[in-house]
């Protein structure tokens, strides 16, 4: 019979490797995330995807959940929460900051006299 202290070394290793695949599944995600957008531009561009970027992108989709799904299974062994990734409003876009996402979502902007000549009279 092991002893308590060859448990808590193994319990300590399973925990490590453990956070370690989440951090990876969460990396991987957010690149796969990123490469989804990237190719739904293209495709919207150039109307369509070439067969090598469709390949790509079914190959980083089919890892992450095959990632996950092993990480699912490690969790349940380890009595342990399953992985749960982010939505998608919850990554933001490389190409994009958050400021400018804010200052885009509105559509057209319209230069409006009136309020130019509302904003100076208040300045003086």
């Amino acid at each position: 019979i092991p002893q308590p202290d060859l448990w808590t070394k193994i319990n300590t290793q399973c925990d490590e490797a453990y956070n370690n695949l989440l951090d990876r599944l969460q990396t991987e995600h957010k690149a796969l995330r990123s490469l989804e957008k990237r190719c739904t531009r293209e495709a919207i561009n150039a109307g369509g995807l070439t067969e090598a970027k469709e390949k790509a992108l079914e190959d980083a989709r089919k890892a992450r959940d095959k990632l996950l799904l092993n990480l699912t299974a490690a969790a349940d062994c380890l009595q342990r929460t399953p992985p749960v990734l982010p939505g998608e409003e919850d990554i933001e876009d490389d190409d994009e900051t958050t400021e400018n996402k804010k200052q885009n979502s509105g559509g057209i902007s319209l230069y409006s006299a009136d309020a130019s000549e509302k904003t100076n009279k208040g300045a003086g």
